[in-house]
């Protein structure tokens, strides 16, 4: 006697679509914990061949019909510095240990992976995608990655207006997790905002400035962190 949303997989992605919407149950109870507001999940599970799961109808517009966009991407900012502040640890998209919110892979693997694979014979210096000069260089980034420090934590990892949805009240809604996983806090958020800005125009700057105040973050520190991001 109420609005649901179903959510069913694209068919390439039903492989692990019940995995996902776990992670995603996962993360909608955690952030719903920390004053995110968005939909519960009422269940999920696997019949006539399909992963699904059923969520609560969240009403609304859609933020990017909405007329003052500086104020949800200032809510934006505070829920992102809430999820970033989730407890839990890994690498990557796949949640292992939902109990002890336990992501899969790890840091030191990905840097690896990726270390091992820059050789000289790498295909994509034979497809001409990159030169020989530009692989060492990129496998010097890597290797000096694996001498920095970071702090992971959980991220959102579509934060966008298209993402959101806004009451009649001004509630914010944050949808979507299924692009979550848990990365470097904040840069990884930070780093999908501005390459989301240089390919539509959006966030704005007035947009990404009320975002970092919302989140806490002084100008002089985002100026920082973008030479690192970039």
């Amino acid at each position: 006697e109420r609005e649901i949303v179903i959510k069913l997989s694209f068919t390439h992605k039903e492989h692990k679509a019940l995995e996902d919407y776990q992670k995603e149950k996962w993360c909608i109870e955690k952030s719903l914990e920390k004053g995110v507001l968005g939909p519960t999940v009422l269940t999920l599970g696997r019949a006539y061949g399909r992963a699904y799961m059923i969520e609560s109808f969240v009403p609304g517009i859609n933020g990017k019909k909405a007329k003052d966009t500086l104020i949800i991407y200032r809510v934006l900012g505070k829920y992102v510095k809430r999820i970033h502040s989730i407890t839990a640890s890994g690498f990557g998209e796949t949640l292992k240990d939902s109990k002890r919110g336990i992501f899969k892979d790890s840091w030191k693997k990905y840097l690896d992976y990726n270390i091992k694979s820059l050789t000289d014979g790498d295909s994509l210096i034979a497809m001409k995608v990159i030169t020989k000069e530009q692989s060492r260089n990129i496998k010097k980034i890597f290797q000096n990655l694996k001498r920095q420090k970071f702090t992971f934590g959980l991220n959102h990892g579509d934060i966008s207006l298209s993402n959101t949805l806004v009451d009649k009240s001004g509630k914010i809604a944050l949808l979507d997790w299924g692009c979550a996983e848990i990365h470097i806090v904040p840069h990884f958020e930070l780093m999908y905002l501005l390459r989301l800005q240089m390919e539509t125009g959006r966030p704005t700057t007035a947009e990404l400035k009320a975002f970092l105040e919302g989140y806490g973050m002084s100008q002089r520190k985002f100026v920082a962190l973008r030479v690192e991001i970039l």
